[in-house]
């Protein structure tokens, strides 16, 4: 028992299931993002990256800014959508919870969101395919367009890390701060998770009287939720992400130069898309498979085959919870890809 919750160090906030699960979640959240990574990596030639990036593009004198008020627009409500979800989900997060387990997940979510952030700033500083297709090649050009090179000053390395990050754009605070703001969230919803899939298997195990399935029932149906509110975030980061890749269409003359541009953002913009897709869809299937395999397990206890009414309401809840009831959160998991397939018609 813990004396002093104030002495909870980072290593037995571990001990808790609910950020053992939600840590779980977290890392199999990380698999398309690393899957990305890789394959574009291995698969995409770096010479044929390197030739598209040092493509030049005819530019135009005077830059049309229609884009660029686009996307600012969709920053914006990038962040007032995120910063919601985070609000009401770190509520969330503190109700009907004992300060020790609270503190550990918070204590888990900033680790996290530590060592994501780094593993992005360390895998972006080691140029590969997948940065130099997202912001390389965008970049590249921006520089040179009379509408951002205000915004290309570089910050002096000894402020972002010295020679692991020797320098840094102006420009790369706005895109940047999204990401960490989407990836911020994605955290959040996956020790959310863990904390209710924590509840609800524990509860499972346990003597299941009438009040404790209503609240078992109540709370598998928050996990839609959660799909919902990321998603919402997601497809606006989707929609953020599409608008980004065409900045540099502010400048470039139209023609062929300008089409073979769109085309290259467009498939970024899809490949980002489908990545936030199967990372809801990984986060979504995960608590689906724990919960199925312990109402199969209390389920085969001979104490329950005595107890119809309590095998019947097992076997119903089993099978609500399946894929076909939860339909809808399903299809939320699929809108960032929806979005980045329709950016092609912008």
């Amino acid at each position: 028992m813990l004396k002093n919750w104030r002495d909870l160090s980072i290593v037995a906030a571990f001990d808790f299931d609910d950020v053992k699960i939600g840590s779980c979640i977290v890392l199999f959240a990380l698999v398309p993002v690393v899957s990305t990574i890789v394959i574009l990596q291995v698969f995409v030639p770096t010479a044929e990256v390197a030739r598209i990036i040092a493509t030049e593009y005819p530019r135009i004198e005077t830059p049309n800014p229609q884009i660029y008020l686009l996307y600012l627009t969709s920053d914006v409500v990038h962040v007032i959508v995120a910063t919601l979800v985070i609000l009401i989900l770190r509520r969330r997060l503190r109700e009907d919870i004992s300060i020790p387990k609270q503190t550990a997940l918070e204590r888990a979510i900033y680790l996290f969101i530590g060592l994501i952030v780094g593993l992005f700033l360390i895998s972006d500083s080691l140029s590969p395919n997948v940065a130099a297709l997202s912001h390389a090649r965008v970049y590249k050009i921006l520089e040179h367009s009379p509408l951002f090179s205000p915004y290309f000053k570089l910050i002096p390395g000894d402020l972002v890390g010295g020679r692991l990050f020797p320098s840094l754009y102006l420009f790369s605070i706005l895109p940047g701060g999204l990401i960490i703001l989407g990836l911020i969230v994605a955290v959040v919803t996956c020790f959310m998770l863990g904390r209710d899939l924590t509840f609800v298997r524990n509860s499972l195990k346990a003597r299941l009287t009438a009040s404790k399935r209503e609240e078992l029932d109540a709370r598998i149906r928050t996990f839609q939720n959660y799909f919902y509110a990321l998603s919402a975030v997601l497809v606006t980061s989707s929609i953020s992400t599409g608008l980004y890749f065409r900045l540099p269409l502010t400048t470039i003359a139209p023609g062929e130069a300008y089409a073979s541009f769109r085309d290259v953002s467009t498939a970024m913009t899809i490949c980002w898309g489908v990545t936030f897709s199967l990372t809801m869809l990984v986060m979504c299937f995960y608590p689906y498979f724990r919960i199925q395999k312990d109402l199969r397990a209390r389920l085969k206890e001979s104490k329950v085959a005595y107890d119809t009414e309590l095998q019947q309401w097992l076997e119903d809840i089993r099978k609500d919870y399946v894929v076909q009831s939860n339909l809808t959160p399903l299809l939320s998991t699929f809108l960032p890809a929806a979005v980045a397939l329709l950016s092609r018609f912008i």
